[in-house]
């Protein structure tokens, strides 16, 4: 199911954002105006105050309280190796990294930048990214952040290659 949002696509001027509630993250290339999609009201402030800080080799959101590794290695590689990789690293003075969820590659997304490439928020992003998070319907293939193409999450083959952006915290 998609939802609405009231963001215009960055990418597409004849279409909205929409939300993919099924796996919590949006779509940047988003759905035409004319088409029919779900609507889900909400309460609160439209946007959030702050943005990441950078100190040193982490970035730190403060709306989320992640704390992302600054830049990653610049390798490519498999969904299994993404994975050892971000549960092996020692950075900053920790080891608890992890390769983040779908969901938590989505906050890095600055979805109200109106030109690509798309501004992430205090670090710049190349490629694509691996999340933890497979396809819960087709177990062959895992959700990634495509930084190159739409800059939205899209299904890989584990055995593809895309860099990994690793995070700790809540």
């Amino acid at each position: 199911m998609s939802f609405w949002a009231s963001n215009p696509s960055p990418v597409n001027a004849s279409s909205f954002l929409v939300v993919l509630f099924f796996i919590g993250v949006s779509y940047l290339d988003g759905d035409n105006k004319l088409n029919n999609n779900y609507v889900r009201c909400v309460l609160g402030p439209a946007d959030f105050a702050g943005a990441p800080s950078a100190s040193g080799v982490t970035v730190t959101d403060p709306r989320t309280g992640l704390v992302w590794q600054q830049a990653d290695d610049g390798m490519g590689k498999s969904w299994l190796a993404a994975l050892s990789y971000c549960e092996n690293l020692s950075l900053g003075g920790f080891s608890d990294w992890r390769l983040p969820s779908v969901k938590e590659l989505d906050t890095i997304i600055d979805e109200t930048a109106t030109m690509w490439p798309f501004q992430f928020k205090a670090f710049a992003l190349v490629g694509s990214l691996w999340s933890s998070t497979p396809e819960p319907f087709k177990g062959d293939f895992v959700w990634m952040l495509d930084v190159i193409n739409n800059a939205g999450p899209v299904l890989f083959a584990p055995s593809e290659k895309a860099n990994a952006r690793c995070v700790r915290g809540p």
